[in-house]
């Protein structure tokens, strides 16, 4: 499992908000289809004060280039019968004047597995990734993310991936817009075999509270989340 399960609720109405710096936050998500359930808890500190001003909120760390460092701990049940828990830690360095990213995270799953991310950050808003794991090595991949600040307050965030497995690629496209600072919309699309399509929501409440929600559907089960998150 190399990523806590994502989750979120949908929120229909939005309301403005004045901008409030922070440097942690907290979430819980919860995850259900016909064959599991997930619960996990996710907590991530930067290593100063991020300033939200002039971004959409969910985007501000990542505008701001912010180094940090994180953990999570996901509870799965299967509906056949049995369990299974991880924990994951791990960290983010943004060097700005070198245009380098670097990442690092350690897996606690099955027999523990831990990884490693370069990237470059070219231009604001931009950042080229790829990654290698312990287990099962180094296969070709890339990972692109685009941030791009619209008229009006409103902005757009892009993320593609490529992943080259021994059997199947992967591919996927993500794409959110978001309606002002507090308020986002999305979809992913990824294909390895099949195709899977999610759609997502996030709101933001007082700058400080938001919650989120998801839906996932394909070829297989169906699987949908929810979830909230308090920063300070």
């Amino acid at each position: 499992m190399k990523k806590l399960l994502a989750a979120s609720l949908v929120a229909l109405a939005s309301s403005s908000v004045a901008a409030q710096d922070y440097q942690y936050e907290i979430g819980v998500e919860y995850e259900s289809n016909d064959a599991a359930s997930a619960a996990g808890i996710l907590g991530q500190g930067f290593f100063s004060k991020v300033e939200t001003e002039g971004h959409a909120l969910r985007e501000s760390a990542y505008m701001e280039r912010k180094s940090n460092i994180y953990a999570s701990y996901v509870n799965e049940d299967y509906d056949a019968g049995g369990s299974e828990n991880a924990s994951s830690i791990g960290g983010e360095l943004y060097i700005p004047k070198a245009y380098l990213f670097l990442g690092a995270q350690y897996i606690s799953a099955g027999d523990g597995d831990w990884g490693l991310t370069l990237g470059v950050t070219p231009v604001k808003g931009l950042r080229i990734t790829t990654q290698y794991w312990d287990e099962p090595g180094y296969d070709f991949n890339l990972q692109g993310k685009y941030v791009a600040d619209l008229a009006g307050g409103d902005a757009i965030n892009i993320e593609l991936g490529y992943y080259d497995g021994e059997v199947d690629d992967t591919v996927s496209l993500e794409f959110d817009y978001y309606f002002g600072p507090s308020f986002s919309l999305g979809a992913i699309i990824a294909n390895t075999v099949d195709t899977d399509y999610t759609i997502k929501a996030e709101k933001f409440f007082a700058d400080r509270f938001s919650v989120n929600a998801s839906y996932m559907f394909g070829e297989y089960d169906d699987t949908w989340g929810i979830g909230a998150a308090v920063r300070f």
